[in-house]
């Protein structure tokens, strides 16, 4: 399952939206043209969104796997994710 975070406008409440693609054509394979595209325009944005870190900041797509055999199989997943995200922007 691939994810990535995006930068809210300042003050905005913070969010998670969660999408599952059913059809292949709606996932870009990583690598490709499309993938591409979709990382350049998610850092344009961050440069928008956070004009003052334009020198260290990047946006990042991980990926990882889900066990969709328990109850909130997502829950481990995401909060692994964001211990680490927080502990590589020091807010931990």
């Amino acid at each position: 399952m691939p994810w990535y975070l995006d930068p809210l406008p300042e003050g905005a409440p913070s969010e998670v939206h969660i999408v599952i693609h059913t059809e292949e054509s709606e996932r870009a394979a990583r690598g490709s043209d499309d993938w591409r595209a979709r990382l350049e325009e998610r850092q344009q944005r961050l440069i928008v969104l956070r004009p003052e870190a334009v020198g260290w900041i990047s946006t990042v797509e991980t990926h990882g796997v889900v066990d969709v055999f328990q109850g909130a199989p997502l829950a481990p997943l995401v909060y692994e994710w964001l211990n680490k995200d927080l502990a590589a922007i020091k807010w931990q």
